[in-house]
């Protein structure tokens, strides 16, 4: 059973913006009315880097959960809110967001004139649509301290794989479900909110190349990360504003299933995603000490460290960063035993990139 209690970090980077304007610019109640299509969430990394970031683009009928303490309604001091009109501006992905006003949620936040200032707290993916994030609590006496749970799953299958535009490989689409997101800000009485949103986890996208024409093709079953330090997976629960997390249920093993194993031609490629969370201490948010598997059935794979030049990878909380041109040679070859510290065939290079 999930341990009901916090997480958020010091989110040093923006990211996609939610115009809240038309439902708290107003002081008398505004009541919305809106579906949710699909029961999915969609946002996603759009590729579009600007100055160094890249943008997280929201998609028709994501939903948001905004706390806050200070609000006459609901009694519960928070509501559930849907993204539409949805705007692609540079590195921001702005948004205005209507009422979800079934299950219970009749009316949305109303400002209440006893209150000056207003604390806001918004999370996503909401827990209406997926279950990776579960819980929320606050105090209200005075602290605003704001707290919630969620989960970075230790199993991300993809949610689809598709043939690359040039016709060099594949990708594999991950789950925008597991791209865990919060945003907090303050507002005076009957202010137009706006709730800029940054990433909590951390996204690793790797892209590998089948560089070694005797061996075939390149068939994966399964790719597995893991760290030997780091908590990188499972339940977890943290304060909003803080870089601190504690994990109920902690996992130092993620995997990506393939339910149809992935084949891939010579010099062709495979680009995926993992999302992580791990916390070495409240002063050093960095994962390191990672390894990588590629698992070809149940009983050949290969797996080595994550190492550069300069020593260990190392990925940035709350941020995106890119491992490229890994070559990995057929199945023929993979088996080895014991685990290396590197191969000399894999050009390993991270970058990082910040996300807003």
């Amino acid at each position: 059973m999930k341990r009901v209690l916090n997480i958020a970090v010091l989110l040093a980077v923006l990211a996609s913006c939610v115009s809240c304007s038309d439902t708290f610019g107003n002081k008398n109640l505004i009541k919305f009315s809106a579906t949710t299509g699909e029961s999915l969430t969609r946002v996603s990394y759009s590729g579009a880097q600007i100055s160094g970031k890249e943008r997280v683009d929201w998609k028709a009928n994501d939903m948001i959960w905004i706390i806050c303490p200070e609000s006459q309604t609901p009694a519960s001091h928070e509501a559930y809110y849907v993204v539409n009109d949805i705007t692609p501006d540079g590195v921001n992905s702005k948004a205005k967001v209507a009422l979800y006003s079934t299950e219970g949620m009749a009316e949305g936040l109303k400002w209440n004139e006893a209150e000056t200032d207003h604390h806001f707290y918004a999370i996503y993916p909401c827990p209406l649509q997926n279950s990776s994030v579960y819980y929320r609590d606050f105090n209200n006496a005075g602290t605003h301290t704001v707290l919630f749970g969620a989960t970075v799953p230790a199993s991300q299958a993809p949610v689809s794989t598709t043939a690359n535009d040039d016709g060099n490989g594949y990708t594999a689409n991950p789950n925008g479900a597991n791209l865990i997101m919060t945003a907090m800000a303050t507002y005076p009485l009957h202010s137009n909110v706006t709730l800029s949103f940054a990433p909590v986890v951390t996204a690793v996208e790797f892209t590998i190349v089948n560089g070694y024409p005797d061996h075939g093709d390149m068939t994966l079953s399964s790719i597995k990360l893991s760290s030997t330090t780091a908590d990188i997976a499972g339940d977890f629960t943290s304060y909003f504003g803080t870089s601190t997390a504690t994990f109920d249920h902690p996992v130092k093993t993620i995997e990506i299933p393939f339910t149809t194993p992935v084949s891939v031609a010579y010099g062709k490629t495979l680009t995926f995603t993992v999302f992580m969370l791990g916390v070495e201490s409240a002063t050093n948010v960095n994962i390191s000490d990672m390894s990588i598997e590629f698992v070809t059935d149940a009983t050949t794979s290969i797996k080595t460290l994550l190492k550069t030049t300069a020593g260990n990878m190392v990925f940035p909380r709350g941020k995106k960063s890119y491992v490229a041109g890994m070559i990995i040679p057929g199945k023929e070859v993979w088996t080895i035993s014991p685990e290396p510290i590197s191969i000399s065939a894999w050009v390993t290079e991270a970058l990082t990139v910040e996300v807003e």
